[in-house]
């Protein structure tokens, strides 16, 4: 193999989500990756999963604007699409968009299995969940990929053999994973570039919201995917671009081409792959994604504020959060909020009302007139009760007029003296 095909060249996106909602996002986005493609010319374009957001009916609007994207992608490079997460596309839909091949084929990934690709572009899948001894010839063979895409119990059961039904989902996978490790190891030993791509969660990863997935429900850790022995692994399912490296061997996700919730803060884009048989390096490209502002009031909103951020987040997303006194709260006015921020896509206001806490004493309804009752609340409080009873005293005895005109004289003769 002579120099030209023992590095591979991928442009790898995640998580568009179609639907009507996303429409304008996913888009604007997407057409900046099949801009980025039409000018770069990669070998291999991957889509790691959640192509829609959720089922679509196929005449709809998203379903002919992907499948449009699709098609323009495919008369670049050949590409592979993975099973992303079932609810967000639910099966069937990639076997749909498989048929959009333009210029190059489309490899559809929706069992697990190992995918080659020959020098004439081609795609041979493994009869089984890998290639077996004489199904390839090597010299012909430019890309092994191994894809892990959005499981199930059944679905392990189904392709990795009846045993697997016994273990673990995600130990079922790891046993997978490193089984193709040795496999893996003799394409590189022939010069062949090797690729993972799956859907789904690595334990230890961040989501698109800063939280940390340490659960042991997760389907993966850094160190099956590395015991698979690819040099790249391009994963989709998290929303938040992030990256492992061990000795020039790597796995990341792009994290979504847009801005799909609140929250998202990070950068949104794509990943641009360097595959060769022993390592692998990726630059991450930014899409035009929408803007998203947070802001946080502790107190009520500073309108003044808003209307001077507002312009930056036309077509955005807005987050205003804010806390105030329950008997304060209708001060502020949900309208001119709506109205200030009139041009973004989407608002979400979150304020939290303080309760007003009034402390109850035991027998004070007992007890007739004011007085006897303050002394009451004092001694169940721990408040001493002279000072009060003394200006209880002032306030039932002097005119409003008499008690300002004596604070008046108090604070002048407090001067003087």
């Amino acid at each position: 193999m002579d120099d030209l095909i023992q590095t591979i060249r991928c442009l790898h996106f995640s998580d568009t989500h179609y639907c009507n909602e996303n429409l304008l996002e996913a888009e604007t986005c997407l057409n900046s990756v099949v801009e980025v493609a039409e000018t770069s010319k990669p070998d291999v374009i991957v889509l790691s999963g959640d192509s829609t957001e959720h089922r679509l009916e196929v005449h709809s609007k998203p379903v002919l604007a992907l499948s449009r994207r699709i098609k323009q992608l495919s008369a670049v490079a050949p590409m592979i699409i993975l099973q992303g997460t079932f609810s967000h596309e639910p099966p069937g839909t990639i076997e749909m968009l498989g048929l959009m091949s333009n210029v190059h084929p489309i490899a559809v990934a929706n069992r697990i299995c190992q995918i080659a690709l020959t020098l004439d572009n081609q795609w041979i899948f493994s009869v089984g969940a890998v290639f077996a001894d004489g199904e390839l010839y090597l010299p012909l063979i430019r890309l092994v990929v191994t894809c892990v895409p959005t499981i199930n119990k059944a679905n392990v059961a189904a392709q990795l053999g009846g045993a697997a039904a016994d273990v673990e989902t995600g130990q079922a996978i790891q046993n997978y994973l490193t089984g193709c490790g040795a496999m893996n190891q003799l394409f590189a030993a022939k010069g062949i570039p090797t690729m993972g791509i799956s859907h789904g969660t690595v334990r230890g990863s961040v989501s698109e919201h800063g939280v940390p997935m340490n659960g042991p429900d997760h389907e993966f850790t850094t160190d099956s995917l590395f015991d698979a022995q690819c040099s790249a692994f391009l994963l989709g399912h998290i929303h938040k671009h992030q990256s492992w490296d061990r000795f020039g061997r790597k796995i990341a996700y792009p994290g979504s081409v847009g801005r799909f919730h609140h929250g998202e803060k990070d950068d949104k884009g794509f990943l641009f792959w360097s595959v060769s048989a022993q390592s692998a390096s990726f630059s991450f490209m930014k899409t035009p994604a929408r803007t998203m502002g947070e802001f946080d009031f502790n107190g009520p909103p500073d309108y003044e504020e808003l209307m001077k951020e507002a312009p930056k987040f036309a077509g955005g997303y807005v987050r205003i959060r804010w806390q105030i006194d329950e008997e304060h709260s209708q001060l502020v006015s949900i309208d001119r909020i709506k109205k200030i921020f009139e041009s973004a896509v989407s608002l979400k206001l979150e304020p939290r009302i303080l309760k007003i806490q009034r402390s109850r004493a035991e027998g004070i309804n007992k007890e007739s007139g004011l007085a006897n009752k303050l002394k009451v609340w004092c001694s169940q409080t721990n408040i001493p009760s002279e000072p009060l009873l003394e200006r209880f005293a002032v306030l039932t005895q002097s005119t409003a007029s008499d008690t300002a005109n004596k604070i008046i004289a108090d604070i002048a003769a407090f001067e003087q003296g």
